[in-house]
């Protein structure tokens, strides 16, 4: 996403999208009650939807193993994964007591948030850098250093919060 978002520039074209995503015409309501979205942020939207679909999959596959796992036999908590589910790939990488693998399963959602977030602001730091450049590259650009001169993050000085906030009214 983020590669691809940086290699290609969208057109400063927008859309109106309608409830089920598609291009509608602009009699649907006043301009205060349309929703305008570029193409750019559908594409950004779909993606965090699936990514969305994706993780919330690995959260429920954690609690499901938990809970499989718990209600194994006690004598079971102490043998190891892999000489209890030989057929699933790749489980001698992870060669844990059940006892074990019930902890880290319980600490896995926490564990996943310490690297999905990162990776999802970064995403979205791409983006606003992309729009940010197709403002600046339409000439509508409020201040002197272009977009990609930039830090767009929380540690970013005064100035260019102030600049970026003007620049998010126009996406």
């Amino acid at each position: 996403m983020a590669q691809s978002m940086n290699s290609q520039r969208l057109p400063v074209t927008s859309h109106l999208i309608g409830p089920e995503g598609h291009g509608e015409a602009a009699a649907a309501g006043p301009p205060s009650a349309m929703v305008i979205r570029h193409p750019g942020f559908r594409e950004l939207e779909r993606w965090r939807i699936e990514r969305n679909d994706a993780g919330l999959a690995l959260i429920i596959g954690s609690r499901i193993g938990k809970q499989e796992l718990e209600s194994l036999p006690s004598e079971d908590h102490r043998r190891y994964l892999p000489s209890l589910f030989p057929s699933v790939p790749d489980i001698e990488r992870l060669n844990i007591r059940v006892a074990t693998a019930v902890s880290k399963l319980g600490d896995a959602e926490l564990a996943y948030a310490y690297m999905a977030i990162p990776f999802v602001v970064s995403v979205f730091n791409e983006y606003l850098l992309n729009s940010a450049m197709m403002i600046a590259d339409a000439g509508k650009w409020p201040i002197a250093k272009r977009p990609d001169e930039l830090f767009l993050g929380m540690a970013a000085p005064a100035k260019t919060k102030v600049a970026m906030a003007m620049a998010l009214r126009y996406l």
